[in-house]
């Protein structure tokens, strides 16, 4: 059944950037599966301008995002929300290397994941580059408590990069049951608090039995704040 939503063009243009993104014959036919999603759910996203945060956009319908995002592909897809924007997007995997995962908007914006915690940003101009955070994800993915250094590493001016060494303490919470999508599983709350001088920032993960990230609230920077991301078909 078709789901019929208020008209707007984000959906489109960030989908069919995804379906372009392939860089093999598998991927590129679950990325044109995307452009199921931008047929059927529009004016939930609004793409910013390069080189900046995204305009705020309304809110979107969020069940009917999750039912047309897993009616238009049988692949992977998750829900992720810029939370200073309020721009939510349903995006696919576009690339594997390694742990590491990345997943690109239309507008040339990408956010790579290892294992799950945020490892990249491209596109924003403040832009998180990569990160040393090797002994948190052990720690995260493992569902243990204890206490890691984590470097971020940002584009500064003249290109050069800028690091920011923090301490973080990754504790363990409470076990919440999980029913989204296809997720059907029981998860486990770790939390990396991450502090340096005046600076804390708190990231937020449900992890399943098997290490799995499958929701997460992360900080990208102080400049782009926070991202959520829903898995509705886990890698």
């Amino acid at each position: 059944m078709k789901q019929h939503l208020k008209s707007g063009l984000g959906a489109v243009v960030l989908l069919m950037g995804l379906a372009a993104c392939g860089n093999d014959t598998a991927t590129t036919a679950r990325t044109q599966a995307y452009l199921g999603v931008a047929k059927s759910v529009v004016g939930s996203m609004r793409p910013g301008k390069r080189g900046g945060a995204h305009a705020v956009a309304p809110a979107p319908d969020m069940p009917a995002l999750i039912r047309a995002s897993l009616k238009a592909t049988d692949g992977p897809i998750m829900i992720m929300t810029i939370e200073a924007s309020k721009v939510t997007l349903p995006i696919g995997p576009v690339t594997t290397n390694g742990s590491v995962v990345t997943w690109k908007t239309a507008d040339l914006r990408a956010f790579a994941f290892d294992r799950g915690v945020l490892a990249a940003t491209r596109g924003y101009g403040d832009d998180l580059m990569s990160t040393q955070s090797g002994p948190s994800i052990s720690l995260i993915t493992a569902r243990r408590t204890g206490r890691a250094t984590r470097v971020n590493h940002y584009l500064g001016g003249l290109g050069h990069t800028a690091a920011l060494t923090m301490t973080c303490d990754i504790t363990r919470g409470e076990q919440l049951h999980m029913k989204v999508g296809e997720i059907d599983t029981m998860t486990t709350h770790m939390v990396e608090t991450c502090s340096r001088d005046s600076l804390t920032v708190q990231n937020q993960y449900w992890v399943d039995a098997g290490g799995k990230i499958l929701k997460s609230r992360q900080w990208i920077g102080q400049s782009l704040g926070y991202i959520t991301t829903q898995q509705l078909r886990p890698l």
